[in-house]
């Protein structure tokens, strides 16, 4: 739920003011992913991953409504799982 409403936070409020602040989602997608899916321990491998990394986070930001459905199915959502607690 959370990287949910992170990932809708930054396509609506952060991406739509690229050429101010040089953060497309390309730039978002290298920062976010690397910091959400990585390994606790470091080693070479990383580097491997490092390109695979990125490119899930791109489909997340580029298939958003896809995965996540439409902003009134993600409203909703939000909802049952928040009185579900």
């Amino acid at each position: 739920m959370t990287l949910l409403i992170l990932i809708e936070f930054l396509k609506e409020r952060v991406v739509p003011l690229e050429s101010f602040n040089l953060m497309g989602i390309e730039n978002i997608s290298k920062v976010l992913g690397l910091c959400i899916m990585r390994a606790k321990v470091a080693s070479p491998m990383d580097i491997i991953f490092t390109q695979k990394i990125i490119g899930v986070t791109l489909v997340l930001f580029n298939h958003f409504d896809e995965l996540f459905g439409n902003k009134l199915e993600r409203l909703k959502l939000i909802r049952v799982t928040i009185h579900a607690k």
